[in-house]
């Protein structure tokens, strides 16, 4: 008999038929070249927005690619036995088809195996290299490596008994997870990025790491901040607080309540915050809360600056704060965890701290390159920022405001309809 191409092996096929080399493809998808194998040894398949690219760079219609991704699987056990081989003494049964499709599940065992006996301190050391570029990439680049990372240390899971490289492998997990909590929260995904945070945050309880878990609840925070619910935010960022004695988180959390509490009009709460960032800064952290995970100086300032914004503190002091946090972010000289959408935030709020003292020149100054940031930048809270620019700007009726108004609101996405 001649047994059906698996769907991996067509993939595999594809591949090798339009000259690409596993790692060539997953340089084009901007993945890692382990995705690509694990695609090809069935033990994952591409996320949907990859699936457009792939079929592009495998020269076939998105039809083609899905009919190959949802084709039927031949089930066959890795040891290469078959029910129909018992029938049959012919030694055409063994055809090179079916081989292939054993050689194939068994790369799949040998790789969940080696990597079941990988280092979970290596993923983790991975894994801030990635919470690093998030603060430089677009999206579109970030997620599919902390899809895979996640599949990594799900994979290890399986194989890693309890003990310490257990507790590194679910940390490992959770952080992945993390990475994808921003990501949603990113994309205005808020209720999404409210449960990987959940998950994520009770995998970091079991690690025993508490760093991770206080800046998931303040993510949590964050993200409620950004989907319009002030309160809920200030409540997370209450109880996050009490979670962990690291120094970026609770800079973090403490940036967070000064930020809501300055959106709620609670002005001895919001004072309190920024007091309280002042006295946690000397304290140490955990060399894992970096790039994204972390918080800089520069975002401290940020956040007193939103703060005082949002309950209509004094604009100078928010103007000096803001245009700190510019200068911060882009000292080449200063080693910062800089990042567009935190960068573009501090230029918003100079330009909204500017326009409250009438200074329309700086302000359309500071605006000039969030306006020209492309597209695939244009994160969630960069557009709810603008979105709350045009209201402050509106309230300061003029030619030169509505002008101003016009060129922010073309800068945001047409909504859809």
């Amino acid at each position: 008999m001649v047994l059906p191409m698996s769907r991996r092996e067509a993939i595999a096929r594809r591949r090798a038929t339009v000259g690409h080399s596993q790692e060539s493809l997953a340089e084009k998808l901007a993945v890692d070249a382990r995705t690509v194998r694990r695609w090809e040894s069935g033990h994952s398949a591409p996320v949907p927005y990859l699936r457009p690219k792939l079929a592009n760079e495998l020269n076939w219609t998105p039809d083609e690619l899905e009919r190959a991704l949802t084709a039927a699987e031949t089930p066959e056990p890795v040891d290469g036995s078959d029910r129909d081989l018992e029938t049959s003494d012919a030694l055409s049964s063994l055809t090179p088809g079916y081989f292939n499709s054993s050689a194939h599940r068994a790369t799949s065992l040998a790789s969940d195996l080696l990597l079941g006996n990988a280092n979970a301190e290596d993923l983790n050391h991975q894994l801030s290299c990635l919470a690093k570029d998030y603060l430089d990439l677009p999206l579109t680049k970030i997620v599919p490596r902390a899809q895979d990372a996640l599949d990594h240390a799900r994979t290890l899971l399986k194989f890693t008994p309890p003990g310490p490289r257990r507790s590194d492998a679910l940390l490992a997990a959770a952080r992945s997870l993390a990475l994808l909590a921003n990501a949603a929260m990113d994309t205005g995904a808020h209720p999404a990025a409210h449960q990987h945070a959940d998950a994520a945050a009770a995998l970091a309880a079991v690690a025993g790491h508490n760093p991770t878990v206080a800046w998931l609840r303040g993510l949590q925070s964050s993200n409620a901040y950004w989907s319009g619910n002030e309160r809920q935010s200030a409540r997370l960022a209450a109880s996050a607080q009490q979670l962990s004695r690291d120094g970026a988180a609770e800079l973090y959390i403490a940036g967070l309540r000064a930020r809501a509490a300055g959106r709620l009009g609670d002005l001895a709460h919001m004072r309190k915050a920024i007091d309280t960032g002042r006295h946690v800064a000397e304290l140490p952290t955990s060399e894992l809360m970096v790039g994204v995970f972390g918080f800089s100086e520069a975002k401290q300032n940020l956040y007193v600056a939103s703060g005082l914004l949002g309950a209509g503190e004094d604009a100078q002091q928010a103007l000096s704060h803001a245009q700190l946090a510019v200068a911060l972010y882009t000292d080449t000289k200063v080693v910062q965890a800089r990042g567009f959408g935190d960068l573009a935030g501090a230029r918003i709020d100079v330009a909204t701290a500017q326009i409250r003292l009438g200074e329309y020149d700086g302000a359309e100054a500071a605006l000039a390159p969030v306006l020209a940031l492309p597209r695939s930048q244009h994160v969630a809270t960069i557009q709810a920022r603008l979105s709350r620019l045009i209201s402050e700007i509106q309230g300061h009726p003029s030619r030169r405001a509505d002008d101003l108004a016009e060129r922010v609101r073309s800068a945001l996405p047409r909504p859809r309809t």
